[in-house]
């Protein structure tokens, strides 16, 4: 089993004084062959930054209750798998619980992704292409972010709020120095 601890500042941890604590991990990984299996599992009480809690007791101000995420896990399934001639495949599958999160008429932080794609090493590097999404539901509408855990935006920005959870292709390039 390792650990990682991150401690992490956030913009509106800073704006608003709310006390940052380092947040601990923990996770084991096992692989056979091109496949890899990780369990990861938050020991502290404010997984990415989030405290547990209804609608306004999950601030981390002074003078409200929190109730922690810790115990939020996250297991997944990883696939690397080189077709021959510079070509190959690559898959993921996890499911995120966040134990501890809501606000009033968000949906469960909680969700299930997966993506899809194609590697090609052209000598310099290697490109590839996915495909990933997730099973969060809800809206980024409105100035509160609107209904889904995972819109993130300034709270002063009323249309800045962006979906993090919506299906995206990525193109990418990675060279090993």
């Amino acid at each position: 089993m390792t650990s990682a601890i991150s401690p992490t500042t956030t913009r509106a941890a800073r704006k608003t004084r709310v006390p940052v604590r380092p947040r601990l991990t923990l996770y084991g990984a096992i692989g056979w062959k091109w496949l890899t299996a990780k369990y990861s599992y938050a020991t502290s009480n404010h997984f990415i930054g989030w405290y547990g809690g209804p609608a306004g007791a999950n601030t981390g101000l002074p003078g409200t209750t929190l109730t922690g995420t810790r115990g939020s896990d996250y297991l997944e399934l990883n696939a690397v798998y080189d077709l021959g001639s510079g070509w190959g495949i690559t898959g993921h599958i996890g499911k995120q619980k966040v134990k501890n999160y809501g606000k009033v008429g968000d949906t469960d932080a909680s969700y299930a992704d997966w993506k899809i794609g194609v590697t090609k090493d052209i000598g310099l590097g290697v490109v590839g292409l996915a495909y990933s999404d997730t099973s969060s539901k809800g809206t980024c509408r409105g100035g509160t972010g609107g209904t889904n855990a995972y819109c993130w935006g300034s709270a002063g920005n009323t249309s800045g709020f962006r979906d993090a959870s919506q299906g995206t292709a990525v193109l990418t390039f990675s060279k090993t120095f």
